[in-house]
């Protein structure tokens, strides 16, 4: 009796166990894990946003020290410029990969939103299933190697920039084309300034010389000619800076289109050499100007000496 009631409880307890074991069996057979794929979508854009920003900086700062190799305009089959060229080309070719990895990045993104498109949730059951869990992989692995490269970029860049600085730069003459322009156009309007106060001077001068030639032109005729031949002189020597003047202008509108495109010019470039020739012609030009200048003042000085010692005959 006691073994009967024994069987019964062992084979009871093996039954419920039994039922236990199909339902977790069941269960491991039909139910499944998914993802939201919301979640997903966010997660790649944040890493998408993240690199497309890097990248841009990169790209920009890489835009720049292209601008500043190209302005030298220099000869780039003899050193420095020639090595220069060699190790911009490596960094355009960092900078290439780095684009690369970007958009193949992109691509990757884009496959996801054509597979878990109208699926708001993408199970373990599902075929886009081993499709997310690459997805997941490609863009975690690619943003690494972005990551990667942009700080193998930046090393290189610094370098570069490096060598520009020791090797360019320190040997090359730099002319700032901006102040250059500036100061050329304060010469201009000092031309102005001058021709404009000089016409007004000689006008009041005549107006004095033809006062005292009615005056004294009969009683003191050589002191009269004499103030004359100033006056004649003053106006010899206005027709002298006009003409310089004209020279002065063409000199100054040649170096306006020789640099037109430039803001700074380094003697690496070709142009350089025409441009200094044009700024010396422009440096004698304003010197004869001005020394003829200062001749017109000593005869207007002469010319008020003259007069007043004729005013003060008896």
């Amino acid at each position: 009796m006691k073994l009967t009631r024994l069987l019964y409880r062992f084979e009871k307890k093996w039954l419920k166990l039994s039922l236990i074991f199909v339902a977790f069996l069941t269960c491991a057979l039909s139910c499944s894990v998914y993802y939201t794929t919301s979640d997903f979508d966010k997660n790649f854009k944040q890493i998408i946003n993240s690199v497309q920003k890097n990248y841009s900086t990169t790209k920009d700062g890489f835009l720049l020290i292209k601008q500043r190799f190209s302005s030298f305009n220099a000869d780039l089959t003899q050193d420095p410029f020639l090595k220069g060229k060699e190790k911009l080309n490596n960094l355009e070719k960092k900078f290439g990969s780095i684009s690369t990895k970007k958009n193949k990045l992109i691509s990757e993104y884009k496959k996801f939103k054509i597979y878990s498109e109208k699926k708001p949730k993408i199970s373990s059951k599902d075929k886009e299933w081993e499709l997310l869990k690459n997805t997941k992989q490609e863009i975690k692995t690619l943003s690494e190697e972005i990551e990667k490269k942009t700080n193998e970029f930046i090393e290189i860049s610094k370098a570069f920039q490096e060598y520009v600085n020791s090797s360019i730069i320190s040997k090359i003459t730099v002319l700032n084309v901006k102040e250059a322009k500036k100061s050329l156009g304060l010469i201009a309007k000092q031309m102005v300034t001058f021709d404009a106060e000089n016409s007004k001077t000689q006008a009041t001068y005549t107006s004095i010389f033809t006062q005292l030639q009615k005056k004294y032109s009969n009683s003191f005729p050589d002191q009269v000619n004499e103030i004359e031949k100033i006056l004649i002189a003053i106006d010899s020597n206005s027709n002298v800076i006009e003409s310089q003047e004209t020279i002065l202008s063409a000199s100054i509108k040649k170096f306006n289109e020789l640099t037109k495109n430039n803001e700074q010019l380094y003697s690496s470039d070709p142009i350089y050499a025409q441009v200094g020739i044009v700024q010396q012609e422009i440096e004698t030009a304003v010197k004869y100007i001005q020394g003829i200048q200062n001749d017109i003042k000593i005869l207007y000085q002469e010319f008020q000496k003259s007069a007043d010692s004729l005013q003060n005959q008896k």
